[in-house]
């Protein structure tokens, strides 16, 4: 009995193999039939596989026995002809300069929107008021970038006002643009950011970051595209920072109008040597008696 049923169990197999056998080799024939239509002005070609490499040449055509397989085999070649022309940051420009003091505090960038050699606009603002405490952030880089990082601001800035009942501090804001940073390290915003307001004691505060979150409080901060050309300008006016003072509560030892005219000198020479620098500089100065608002014209080219 066992014997009969092996033998009835093999041939069931040959059967099996025979029709899918002979089906597969329709198959075949049937797809080289469409495959040469194709490519009818090249002479008849022997077998599946050159038929297919003929007329499809991104599909590699392998037959195993009589069962075809197709195999795509130069598809990291295809992505990353389409990926080569295309980036997920663009750098819009922007300059963010900010100085803190005994009792003020001053922060200014350029209201030019540009890409490249292509001027945008000439009359955007890179420094915003989150809440209505005295406190702004200045963000340049990739204007997509800037907008929605400052959406998320706000909407973090409402409810902690909402749930605590008073306006955010300028340290509290500092250290929730931080973590607001970080929980994008993975895909970074192409933000350049400074923090700038008065503290609870009424003396100026900075805060510098880099693209992920980590802050520090300064005397003075630059960041965006004419770092290079103000930073040391900037540094004329932190001088000297070596007392534990100086590192525990950072502050000019100048006027606020002094500052405010190197502030504007910076942005005159750095406009004088880049492209991306121009139109307008926006200053504010910020102190006990409230926000005062001042325009530089700077070049048009």
């Amino acid at each position: 009995m066992r014997r009969r049923r092996r033998i009835a169990l093999v041939g069931c197999c040959c059967a099996c193999v025979t029709r899918a056998t002979l089906a597969t080799y329709s198959f075949s024939e049937s797809l080289t039939h469409q495959l040469t239509k194709l490519v009818p002005d090249q002479a008849p070609l022997q077998g599946l596989h050159h038929t297919a490499a003929a007329a499809l040449p991104q599909l590699s055509i392998t037959i195993n026995g009589n069962i075809p397989s197709l195999k795509q085999t130069n598809w990291k070649e295809q992505v990353s002809k389409r990926a080569d022309g295309w980036q997920p940051y663009e750098d819009n420009g922007g300059t963010v300069v900010a100085v803190a003091g005994p009792d003020f505090v001053i922060i200014g960038a350029d209201t030019r929107l540009s890409v490249n050699y292509n001027i945008l606009s000439r009359k955007v603002t890179r420094i915003h008021g989150i809440s209505g405490a005295r406190t702004f952030i200045g963000t340049a880089g990739c204007w997509s970038d800037t907008q929605g990082l400052l959406k998320a601001m706000q909407g973090l800035v409402g409810d902690y006002e909402w749930q605590q009942q008073h306006s955010i501090s300028t340290a509290a804001l500092a250290r929730l643009l931080s973590n607001v940073l970080y929980s994008r390290r993975s895909f970074p915003f192409y933000t350049h950011n400074i923090v700038a307001g008065l503290d609870r004691e009424g003396a100026g505060a900075v805060y510098g970051y880099d693209p992920v979150g980590s802050f520090e409080r300064v005397k003075v901060a630059c960041v965006g595209g004419g770092r290079s050309l103000l930073q040391p300008i900037m540094d004329h006016l932190a001088g000297d920072q070596d007392s534990s003072l100086d590192r525990r509560k950072p502050l000019v030892s100048v006027s606020c109008d002094d500052a405010l005219e190197l502030v504007k000198e910076g942005f005159v020479a750095a406009a004088e040597r880049d492209i991306a620098i121009g139109d307008e500089a926006e200053i504010l100065v910020i102190d006990a008696q409230g926000v005062t608002r001042h325009r530089l014209a700077l070049g048009t080219h």
